[in-house]
C-alpha cells in the first residue's frame, strides 16, 4: 500500500509537470501569435514622404514639385507651429513635408502636409490654374 501511494504521488507530480509544461508552451505560442499580428498591423502600407515646394492649390488638390496631389477630408495640414489648419489657409508658395499615398489610378493622395517655410509674397487665395 505504501508503494502504491509513492507511485501515485510520482505519477501525480509527473502529470502536474506535464500539464504545466503544456500550459506554458500554449501560452508562449499564444503570445508569439499576438505579437506577430501586432507587428504585421503596425507595418501597414509604405507611405512616401518628401520635402516639396507647394506651387498651387485648389479646394481638392495641390501642385507640389510639379505633381498634382489629391486633398481629401482626412488630409491633415499643419502650420509651422504644428497646429492644424484648413486648405483655405495654406499659404502658396511654401516648402512643406508631404506624406502621401500612391494610387494605381489617378493622382497620389496627400495624407499629411507639414509647412516648413513660407516664401515672401505667399497668398492663401485659390490658384487660378487649379480651379476644380
Amino acid at each position: 500500500m505504501v508503494r502504491s501511494d509513492i507511485m501515485g504521488s510520482r505519477l501525480g507530480k509527473s502529470i502536474f509537470f506535464v500539464a504545466v509544461f503544456l500550459l506554458l508552451c500554449g501560452w508562449e505560442s499564444l503570445c508569439r501569435v499576438s505579437l506577430t499580428i501586432a507587428v504585421e498591423e503596425g507595418i501597414g502600407k509604405y507611405r512616401p514622404s518628401a520635402f516639396m515646394l507647394i506651387e498651387a492649390k485648389s479646394p481638392h488638390s495641390i501642385v507640389a514639385s510639379k505633381r498634382r496631389f489629391e486633398i481629401r477630408k482626412e488630409t491633415r495640414i499643419l502650420n509651422r507651429n504644428g497646429r492644424p489648419i484648413r486648405i483655405q489657409n495654406l499659404p502658396v508658395p511654401c516648402k512643406a513635408q508631404v506624406d502621401y499615398e500612391t494610387s494605381e489610378f489617378g493622382d497620389p493622395v496627400a495624407l499629411k502636409i507639414r509647412i516648413k517655410d513660407v516664401f515672401p509674397g505667399a497668398r492663401t487665395d485659390w490658384s487660378d490654374m487649379m480651379r476644380d
